[in-house]
């Protein structure tokens, strides 16, 4: 998480930004949970890559999708 934080104020990101997440489900919820606190936040946009996480996002069992 600190290492997310940290790329996004060194990539110098602002409130317009958009955190790309590509991969299974804990990289998902990892990179909501990021993009949700950093700087009160910011957009992002799931790219599930397991069979598992592309359950869960039609299903709407984890947030925004």
């Amino acid at each position: 998480m600190e290492y997310v934080w940290k790329r996004l104020t060194e990539e110098h990101a602002d409130r317009k930004a958009v955190l790309i997440n590509l991969g299974g489900g804990m990289i998902c919820d990892l990179g909501g949970f990021a993009a949700a606190t950093y700087k009160r936040g910011i957009d992002f946009i799931h790219v599930p890559t397991t069979v598992l996480s592309m359950a869960e996002c039609r299903s709407g069992w984890q947030a925004r999708c």
